[in-house]
């Protein structure tokens, strides 16, 4: 890995993490509405899962910044927002979940609960030429692609094709109010990224062919 694929490799962290930990969420990918003992769970993938692959991200964040800091090859920093255990990073602390950042009727209220561990990011970022040059730093760079690799790979519905709220509401002609009553419903698979969500594109295409094809069918009913 070089300078600029750690770059890379670390700006699509956060929205990584936020795409394992949605699977969580009541109607995104992995969440059942089959009743579970206290309400509602998660299925295959469950959440067990992804909650592990969303920490294992953010431990190779983690273990890197601790470890070019220990050897002086990047300037000293707090490094806040992760789990540790013994030394050993293990991923995020206790920062919260995706619905700390929604009020109650679904719409974003301005609060990032990764925003702890973005410094760290952006300052592994800004020295990512002095990072991969540290010595002794390769096991851990290879251990973060493993688990990219992983994380991409590990849930097949991590390659579909996710669409912007924008792109959304062109594909479907339907307004925000209803990609959110949508999102409630979980009718359309959705991920939250950033202070808005992707929504999945299939199932947008396969709401619309549905609706056309309800559409149709009345068309052709008598009177």
């Amino acid at each position: 890995m070089d300078a600029e694929q750690l770059r890379e490799h670390l700006a699509a962290t956060p929205d990584l993490i936020r795409r394992h930990r949605a699977r969580m969420m009541p109607g995104n990918v992995g969440y059942s509405d089959v009743p579970v003992f206290g309400g509602f769970g998660p299925s295959t993938p469950i959440s067990v899962h992804a909650l592990e692959m969303g920490d294992m991200e953010a431990a190779g964040v983690g273990t890197l910044a601790r470890y070019c800091m220990a050897v002086g090859s990047i300037p000293p920093q707090p490094i806040r927002g992760f789990w540790w255990v013994n030394g050993e990073c293990k991923g995020l602390g206790a920062l919260g979940m995706d619905e700390d950042e929604f009020d109650l009727w679904g719409n974003p209220n301005g609060h990032d609960y990764l925003e702890p561990i973005r410094p760290t990011i952006a300052h592994l970022r800004a020295y990512a030429g002095e990072v991969v040059l540290t010595e002794g730093v390769e096991p851990i760079l290879r251990a973060m692609e493993d688990v990219r690799w992983y994380s991409l790979k590990m849930f097949p519905n991590e390659s579909e094709e996710w669409v912007s709220e924008e792109q959304a509401r062109e594909i479907s002609g339907r307004s925000e109010r209803t990609l959110r009553e949508w999102r409630n419903s979980g009718v359309v698979r959705h991920i939250k990224c950033g202070h808005g969500f992707e929504y999945s594109k299939e199932d947008l295409l396969t709401m619309m062919q549905v609706k056309m094809q309800n559409r149709n069918r009345g068309k052709t009913l008598p009177g």
